[in-house]
């Protein structure tokens, strides 16, 4: 039990540099859904019009599913998020650059491949494994 109390409070201490382990076992829970949610997503709009034609789709797709994604979004996205940008801040103090460089994932599809190669895989200052 102590164990896991460490680990978790050390997961958000801003004083330590985070360790490419603690980096993965938070970036698979937040890259994980989008890429299974991207595929979705274009497959739905290529198939939008087959949905408009009956009503029990359209009710599905106008509603419940956009009510079911929030949902999902606002409970475990957030959550997520913010843990994921704590440790990656923490990440790029232990390679030495400013935390600045967390906005390389704003730029689309190579931000986030260079987040997940920088950070997941380029050894640290205190990375010894």
């Amino acid at each position: 039990m102590k164990k896991i109390q460490h680990f978790c409070s050390s997961m958000i201490n801003m004083n330590t540099p985070a360790t490419r382990t603690e980096w993965w076992i938070v970036a698979v829970p937040f890259f994980a859904p989008w890429i299974i949610l991207a595929p979705l997503v274009l497959v739905s709009m290529l198939f939008i019009p087959f949905f408009l034609m009956s009503v029990l789709s359209f009710i599905l797709g106008l509603f419940i599913i956009p009510l079911l994604f929030i949902v999902t979004l606002l409970s475990f996205f957030v959550f997520i998020h913010v843990l994921y940008v704590i440790v990656s801040l923490r990440r790029y103090k232990d390679l030495g650059k400013s935390g600045l460089w967390i906005f390389v994932i704003l730029v689309p599809v190579v931000g986030g491949l260079w987040q997940i190669i920088e950070l997941g895989f380029v050894k640290g200052k205190t990375d010894y494994r």
